[in-house]
């Protein structure tokens, strides 16, 4: 049986089509390498190269990257059409050829019958939700709908006041005193996807 050793880091160029092995790492059923390996500390560089064809599996799925271009090979999810005689897979999977708007957007998972999110079609965008709260000091919202009454107490305990609430509108307004919240803490990364 063959001792694979550790891998310390891979020093791979973005949009190259080049993996190194001395050691392996699997990534699903695809044989991939790293570039340098750690033995008895010593950084052993790989010379041979490990094929690349596991790379096209990731064709069309929308990857998280940390820098403002995409790299050579991938295009961004900013809703921009693609030549789909040059992509025929990336077309296979968006036929409109066009890509996905994913700019300050998160991805949910698809309901597929759960019925946590029923009525969503692949690739439908999504509304907000607004989500509200009281934590003592503001009103407490006792309702919530299209164009909604919802009636509140306010936070000195005085007269209940009614505030409406359109929720079809992507910026929500009651009062002053309401509060709410529509996204939780995040990170921002580029979409991108793998061309071809």
């Amino acid at each position: 049986m063959k001792k694979y050793n550790p891998f310390c880091s891979f020093d791979l160029i973005p949009g190259k089509d080049n993996l190194y092995q001395n050691n392996h790492t699997h990534i699903g059923s695809n044989l991939h390498g790293c570039c340098r390996c750690h033995v008895e500390q010593q950084y052993i560089p790989a010379i041979t190269p490990a094929p690349t064809d596991g790379l096209k599996e990731l064709v069309g799925i929308p990857q998280p990257w940390p820098l403002a271009e995409a790299p050579e090979g991938w295009l961004k999810c900013n809703g921009q059409a693609f030549d789909t005689a040059k992509y025929p897979q990336l077309t296979k999977l968006y036929p409109a050829g066009a890509l996905p708007d994913l700019r300050g957007e998160f991805i949910r998972g698809w309901d597929d019958g759960r019925g946590v999110d029923t009525d969503r079609k692949l690739l439908s965008a999504q509304a907000a939700t607004h989500i509200t709260g009281d934590d003592g000091t503001y009103p407490t919202l006792n309702g919530i709908g299209n164009l909604s009454e919802c009636n509140a107490d306010k936070p000195d305990g005085n007269d209940r006041t009614l505030y409406w609430l359109d929720t079809n509108k992507s910026e929500k307004q009651a009062s002053e005193k309401f509060w709410g919240a529509t996204r939780p803490r995040n990170i921002a990364f580029s979409y991108i996807v793998k061309a071809g």
